[in-house]
């Protein structure tokens, strides 16, 4: 079973009740098909643009856990029913109990290599630092010694 999380968004112009009766559709068929893991309200918002020539409309998030026919159904009942302006339904990959577990031990193996990375490339970085300075400086010494002392030469001619 996977974790899905369902947007839908009603026409804002649907009285209390039937929009109360069209979450109660949609709460039923996701119950019969797989279990309810929370419902959040974000209520009426303006859209980004018009769909149907309304500017707003009435927001529902389900999240929900089921097999794959469960997303069908759902969509299925969005596109018969019209006081359903938008919807859409993704996998909540972060909440799949199969690949839950699966991921923090993925994490643990990741975490442990990119420190032994990490730990190999500081003490690669500190002996080419070491081996780096000490040929800078004997470059310098060496450059020092063959130079030249500059002499000060006024090249501006008295008038």
């Amino acid at each position: 079973m996977r974790v899905y999380e369902a947007v839908f968004i009603f026409d804002p112009e649907l009285s209390e009740d039937a929009l109360v009766q069209l979450k109660e559709r949609i709460v039923k068929i996701i119950n019969s098909n797989g279990n309810l893991l929370g419902m959040d309200v974000w209520g009426k918002r303006r859209l980004a643009y018009p769909i149907n020539k309304k500017l707003e409309g009435v927001y529902y998030i389900f999240e929900f856990m089921g097999d794959s026919t469960l997303p069908r159904e759902l969509k299925r009942l969005t596109t018969i029913t019209e006081s359903i302006m938008r919807s859409m339904i993704v996998v909540n990959e972060k909440k799949t109990k199969s690949e839950a577990g699966k991921e923090t031990v993925e994490a643990n193996v990741v975490t442990e290599a990119e420190e032994l990375v990490k730990s190999e490339e500081e003490e690669g970085v500190s002996e080419l630092t070491s081996a780096s300075e000490e040929q800078e400086e004997q470059i310098v010494n060496h450059n020092s010694e063959d130079l030249p002392t500059a002499e000060k030469t006024d090249n501006s001619e008295e008038v």
